[in-house]
């Protein structure tokens, strides 16, 4: 008896979650084009990208309290180098004894010689795109770091698009007028992930992912935020990467891989749930393989068994809502017919 209870109590909050599925709804959503786009870095920002990552891996191997900053040089360094040099600069202020501070010194020097952001220059295609052919140019552009959110509204106000920020060091009712504005003026609307969650944006039907989070539940937020009820057009997402990063391992063998683009919130917490059983997340995982990785073979190998995985969960959970749809078409829950 306790079994069945079990049963239907985790079969009832699975067929909730179905029921938040797509293609299990009457509601008609519009469609999703997804336009992933790598770009090959500089040579200047491939020597940065290359000492950031050896300097998170030989810091990582010495302490691994240290995870948690390391991780965010790692993401930095992908987003714009003043994000990155925001946070070293901080790391060696704040630690004057730090080890490895003469490797940080050197990526402070890497960082002061680029002088072309290939993802800012890459960007302005983008939107100049935008200003041609959706109404009103309006585009949403997300990053993850405030120092990358800045330069670039900087650099779009130098080329004269209308621009807005959007970031959590706002107060309630500023954020209201400035989604106001960016409905009435049009232009782009450059966030950080504060806005990933609770804000209603389906008249844009434009955004880019200038960096990807590493946990995809947050990418199937951000993306939420145009694409959701009441949306009347079709949705266009852009997505950028760095070739030969982890941000494009992440991209192209983890997030296509299980069609992240495609899934619901409700479709990714089943399959996320599943593979971080172990107490380990999403993103450690990621960081995990990349530290303990011994060469670039050996890297793109583990990124391609933890594709797999992710797979099979994927799999897994389609049986398992299979298995649920059975149950419950010819369950009787015993309810009235008054």
């Amino acid at each position: 008896m306790r079994w069945w209870r079990n049963q239907l109590g985790l079969n009832t909050y699975n067929k909730v979650m179905i029921r938040n599925r797509r293609e299990d709804t009457d509601i008609d959503f519009t469609d999703r084009t997804i336009d992933t786009r790598t770009f090959n870095p500089t040579p200047k920002e491939r020597e940065l990208y290359q000492a950031v990552s050896d300097y998170v891996k030989g810091a990582y191997s010495q302490d691994q309290g240290q995870k948690l900053v390391l991780m965010l040089l790692q993401k930095e360094v992908v987003s714009s180098p003043v994000a990155l040099k925001k946070t070293i600069e901080k790391r060696l202020y704040d630690q004057s004894e730090l080890t490895h501070a003469d490797e940080l010194e050197s990526i402070l020097d890497l960082i002061d010689e680029i002088d072309t952001v290939t993802k800012q220059e890459r960007l302005l295609d983008i939107v100049e795109e935008a200003r041609d052919n959706v109404e009103m140019g309006r585009v949403i552009v997300f990053t993850q770091f405030r120092a990358t959110q800045q330069e670039i509204l900087d650099r779009l106000a130098a080329e004269g698009y209308t621009v807005h920020a959007f970031h959590g060091g706002h107060s309630s009712s500023e954020k209201e007028r400035i989604i106001e504005d960016f409905e009435e003026e049009g232009g782009v609307l450059v966030s950080t992930d504060s806005m990933s969650e609770g804000r209603n944006l389906q008249f844009c039907n434009m955004l880019v992912n200038l960096d990807l989070p590493w946990n995809p539940m947050r990418v199937e937020q951000r993306i939420g935020r145009v694409h959701r009820i009441g949306q009347k057009r079709d949705v266009f997402i852009f997505n950028m990467a760095l070739k030969d990063t982890v941000e494009e391992y992440v991209l192209e063998r983890l997030y296509h891989k299980i069609d992240l683009f495609q899934q619901s919130v409700g479709e990714l917490s089943s399959i996320l749930s599943r593979l971080e059983e172990s107490g380990t997340s999403f993103e450690d995982q990621i960081f995990d393989r990349l530290v303990n990785a011994d060469s670039e073979v050996d890297l793109e190998n583990d990124f391609d068994a933890m594709a797999v995985d992710l797979q099979e969960q994927r799999e897994l959970a389609d049986k398992l809502e299979e298995f649920n749809n059975g149950v419950f078409e010819g369950f009787d829950l015993g309810e009235s017919d008054d």
